[in-house]
Order: structure tokens, then C-alpha cells, then sequence
């Protein structure tokens, strides 16, 4: 709760530890940092503040630094986990992945392959049919 309420006065203050506006990063914005602001935003029922950090997030695990950190891998695992059925915070999970996540990641040509994968498999989930996988023979 405090770290909540810490990083909504740094907001309201402008002192430059999170960002006021788009999806800035700042060094101050680890990995963890982030995974418990969106802790803190789950537990405080913001939706509006999950999104953000969950888009800083993406953008975080995408950088350089952190790909050679297994970002690469966390990246996979929230997007495969946000194609789950399911909500958080009222809103559809697979509405953040398309939304939230692959916008923040398209961007990076690095990321690509992965955008277009899982863009492929929620077109399947919005048109009810199965994503058919081919196997070469």
C-alpha cells in the first residue's frame, strides 16, 4: 500500500521517478519495480494504473538489457498467459495482450515475430476458430 501510494505522489509531483505521460522508461523502472507497481494496482482495483506499468513492463523485459536476462522468455510467458481465459481487473486478458502488451512490443523490430504470432492466435480466439498448427512432413 505504501509503495502504491508513494508512486501516485511521485506522479502528482513530477519528480521524474515514473513517467507523466507515454511510455517513457526510466532506469529507476526495474523489472521487479514494475511487477510490484502492478501488484499494487491490482490490490488497488486501478485498472487504468495497470495498464500503464503493464505497458512499461513489455517495454522493459524488451530491451537489450533485459533479454539477456530471460526477458525474452518472461515476455513469451505474459503473453501466453494473457491469451488464458479469464479477466483481470474486469477487463478481458486478451484484451490487454492486444490493447496493452503488442502495441507496446511492436515497435521493436526485435519483438516482431513474436507481435505477429500471438496477433495470429487472438484473431483465432475473436473468430472462434482453433489456430490449426502445420507440421512438415
Amino acid at each position: 500500500m505504501f509503495q502504491a501510494g508513494a508512486a501516485m505522489t511521485a506522479r502528482k509531483k513530477g519528480t521524474g521517478l515514473l513517467p507523466t505521460g507515454g511510455l517513457k522508461r526510466t532506469a529507476v523502472e526495474t523489472v521487479t519495480h514494475l511487477e510490484t507497481l502492478m501488484a499494487s494496482a491490482i490490490a488497488l482495483g486501478d485498472v487504468e494504473q495497470y495498464k500503464h506499468f503493464l505497458a512499461c513492463y513489455a517495454l522493459r523485459l524488451g530491451t537489450s538489457e533485459a533479454v539477456i536476462d530471460g526477458g525474452e522468455t518472461k515476455l513469451r510467458e505474459i503473453c501466453e498467459m494473457l491469451c488464458e481465459p479469464g479477466d483481470i481487473l474486469e477487463t478481458r486478458k486478451q484484451d490487454l495482450l492486444r490493447k496493452v502488451v503488442l502495441p507496446a512490443l511492436s515497435s521493436s523490430r526485435r519483438h516482431q515475430r513474436l507481435v505477429e504470432e500471438f496477433t495470429v492466435i487472438l484473431d483465432a480466439f475473436d473468430t472462434g476458430k482453433p489456430k490449426v498448427e502445420t507440421v512438415p512432413i
